[in-house]
């Protein structure tokens, strides 16, 4: 790895390669990288929470910019989610309390070996 850098330790993209178990057990403990390539500055590595703390103007929590990445980023998403609004307005949705009937009820149904 290379020297403390001011977004953090800096690291060869090779280098990342090659001890990647280690910079994300590093990662995780909040510490970032700054990836290089031939020299030249590729990218940053940090953990969600700390992305997610420094950007808390734009998201509640990890969950929220979760959210918020999937719908901008994954087609499937987006689509399940302009049906789940488009139901909402036709008034095609169950109550939490219809939920949790059906749930109840489909439980009733699975085997005891599978409960």
């Amino acid at each position: 790895m290379r020297a403390k850098h001011s977004q953090g330790r800096a690291i060869t993209a090779s280098a990342l390669k090659n001890r990647t178990g280690e910079v994300l057990r590093a990662v995780r403990q909040r510490d970032s990288f700054l990836i290089f390539r031939r020299n030249r500055p590729l990218a940053i590595l940090q953990s969600l929470e700390s992305y997610v703390a420094e950007h808390a103007d734009e998201y509640e929590d990890v969950e929220d910019y979760l959210e918020t990445w999937l719908e901008e980023n994954d087609p499937e998403f987006r689509k399940s989610l302009a049906l789940a609004r488009r139901d909402y307005h036709r008034g095609a949705f169950l109550t939490p309390a219809q939920v949790k009937m059906r749930l109840g009820n489909a439980r009733r149904h699975v085997p005891a070996s599978l409960r």
